[in-house]
């Protein structure tokens, strides 16, 4: 069994406002997303047991390289197909798929993650919310049809920093 590796990165977020990514979405960007993640999620979960793996990393780096502060945020997926016979149709889901026609992802070298540092791992949810303008867009044509909420995190007062 040799196990293929592959990472792609995604260097932008689809722009809401983009007339061609609206069109490519049938006028609905985030019902577009939303279906193509789904996609994603029961396509992977199709595959035989125990014979692929998909992760999507977000890699904060307080000091960017090059100082360009637009390179702090690295977003990349990775995915490794743990059997030879299901590596073509791991890549061709994530190279065709849905998601690659809004995130345009690019075949890359994976991150150099200094994992021996880590302690421990966590995965952090945000809940999004979607709120519909105040103001009409016949008065600002500037005005997106929506903008993003993100609710702000809680603490809890039972935490004891243990998973």
């Amino acid at each position: 069994m040799n196990a293929t590796m592959f990472t792609y990165r995604v260097d932008e977020v689809p722009d809401a406002t983009d007339p061609t990514l609206r069109v490519t979405a049938g006028g609905d960007l985030h019902a577009a997303v939303q279906a193509g993640g789904e996609h994603l999620s029961r396509t992977l979960a199709s595959f035989p047991p125990r014979s692929v793996s998909v992760a999507i990393r977000f890699l904060f780096q307080p000091t960017p390289k090059r100082g360009d502060p637009q390179q702090r945020l690295v977003v990349e997926v990775a995915a490794q197909a743990h059997h030879e016979d299901v590596a073509a149709s791991l890549s061709l889901l994530l190279e065709q798929g849905p998601l690659d026609w809004f995130y345009k992802l690019k075949a890359a070298k994976p991150v150099c993650i200094p994992w021996e540092r880590f302690h421990a791992a966590c995965d952090v949810l945000r809940h999004r919310i979607l709120l519909e303008p105040t103001v009409a867009g016949e008065f600002n044509a500037r005005i997106p049809p929506e903008y993003w909420f993100i609710r702000s995190f809680e603490t809890r007062d039972d935490n004891d920093l243990h998973l």
